[in-house]
């Protein structure tokens, strides 16, 4: 069986981290929640059960943007996920290619299905653009991230 892993949710907003401190809660996904950017790198860099990352673009001290570099770098197979309250400038656009980001998602389309649709496309991009994509249905019924538990 494969271990669920940890969903690194970074966001310098109280309330929107609260939001998706929630939300994890109610799909039962395991999730590790900072303010700081700065602290999520290092928690990138320091932990191996993060699994996925999902970072807001604008935040003061590191953008976004230079989250995802930094993750990229240090883990090419974790899928990205960059998510914006406004629409992005085409210099920003080009910047999110260049650093990885699998997915990039509105902060205003967050029920719980969206939220697990936007998962399973962030590993199915980070999986085609590893070349490693796996057989049909597979995404459909992979423990971890995808599998919600009754509360």
């Amino acid at each position: 069986m494969i271990e669920a892993r940890d969903i690194l949710i970074v966001d310098n907003d109280e309330l929107f981290a609260n939001l998706m401190r929630t939300k994890m809660r109610m799909l039962g996904l395991p999730h590790i929640i900072h303010t700081d950017p700065a602290r999520a790198v290092e928690e990138v860099q320091t932990n191996r059960r993060i699994g996925l990352l999902w970072t807001d673009l604008h935040m003061p001290g590191m953008s976004g943007i230079e989250v995802a570099r930094i993750a990229r770098n240090e883990r090419p197979e974790m899928p990205i996920i960059l998510a914006t309250a406004g629409d992005l400038e085409e210099e920003e656009e080009q910047a999110l290619y260049q650093a990885g980001v699998d997915l990039t998602v509105s902060k205003f389309d967050l029920s719980t299905k969206a939220i697990r649709e936007f998962l399973r496309l962030a590993h199915i991009n980070r999986l085609a653009s590893l070349d490693l994509m796996p057989k049909p249905g597979y995404l459909d019924s992979a423990p971890g991230f995808f599998e919600s538990k009754s509360i």
